[in-house]
């Protein structure tokens, strides 16, 4: 079997949709693989991993992998055997990009990042401007042959697209659980690993959400959440018709819950909170976050405003 029969191979099994034998056959071989030595292995840098990681996300365009996605996750991380496999995945795709038809300019992919607390702009050639909230990160589809449709992926974080109207092509912005389709309009989306809903909210023009299973239109004004795990849209509810003033370095949270909370302390100041109380996960939180907001006092506000009370341990704060 090549490298490439190798990574479908794979690929099939993470979608569910190998044969009982040839799974067993395969779960039977990573279990041998436990005592292989770590040197006997190739190995990726972080960096390859992370290129890998996101490249097997616009590979499964529009695929549902709510649980899934998870389980790639794991797989990834669970050791040699997933290196192995992630090295072969990655030769072949190397392959893959490289021979193309004839003629065609191949497809490329431009990575843009925001770090922690930093907010920025990406000014496309179409005239539309993205603007990258903190620790946000995007591929832009740059294809040979742009005529039908712009595309661009939102790998993790949270976006501000503005939208240069174009009644000739669509603009496509993909998350790992959903589609969103646009001619011209000004909308965001907050898309986090920690986060089990994906938010998406308009503020002119009209844009339509959609899975493989269903679809929602959704106008200015309004906003909607999507469930990842239970792969369902939420009730659409009105909101500014503006944005707001996370243009500015700065997000006013209202009645946040204590994940919702923790995503943004996390993206705009780098402070990593978890509670194991159920108690304080089902609290509510309205206060503003500004990237230069004091890190002990706004920590301190935070308790106060449940009375609740925390530590540090390690790089983290529990609260309790």
């Amino acid at each position: 079997m090549d490298d490439k029969q190798q990574f479908l191979h794979y690929i099939n099994y993470l979608h569910g949709r190998m044969a009982s034998e040839d799974r067993q056959q395969l779960e039977a071989w990573y279990a041998d693989l436990e005592d292989v030595e770590p040197e006997e292995v190739p190995t990726l840098s972080a960096a390859e991993k992370r290129r890998l990681l996101d490249r097997l996300l616009v590979q499964i365009d529009g695929a549902q992998r709510s649980q899934r996605k998870h389980k790639v996750l794991r797989l990834i991380q669970v050791g040699a055997a997933a290196i192995v496999l992630l090295a072969v995945g990655y030769g072949w795709m190397q392959y893959h990009f490289k021979e193309t038809e004839p003629g065609r300019q191949p497809d490329k992919l431009l990575y843009f990042s925001s770090a922690i607390g930093e907010r920025k702009n990406l000014h496309l050639a179409d005239g539309s401007v993205l603007t990258l909230f903190p620790n946000s990160r995007v591929a832009i589809m740059a294809k040979g042959d742009q005529r039908d449709h712009r595309k661009v992926f939102l790998l993790h974080g949270e976006v501000l697209f503005d939208i240069a109207r174009d009644t000739t092509r669509r603009f496509i912005v993909q998350t790992d659980h959903l589609v969103t389709t646009v001619l011209g309009t000004q909308f965001r989306i907050l898309s986090d690993p920690d986060l089990p809903t994906t938010h998406i909210t308009v503020y002119s023009g009209k844009v339509q959400v959609a899975t493989a299973d269903s679809s929602k239109i959704l106008n200015a004004g309004q906003e909607i959440t999507f469930d990842k795990e239970r792969a369902l849209f939420g009730s659409t509810r009105q909101t500014a018709a503006l944005p707001d003033l996370r243009v500015h370095g700065q997000v006013i949270l209202q009645q946040a819950d204590f994940q919702e909370l923790s995503v943004y302390l996390k993206n705009y100041l780098g402070i990593h909170i978890h509670t194991t109380s159920a108690r304080i996960r089902q609290q509510r939180y309205s206060l503003p976050i500004h990237r230069h907001s004091a890190p002990a006092d706004l920590l301190q506000t935070i308790a106060d405003l449940h009375k609740n009370r925390y530590r540090s341990v390690g790089d983290s704060i529990i609260f309790y």
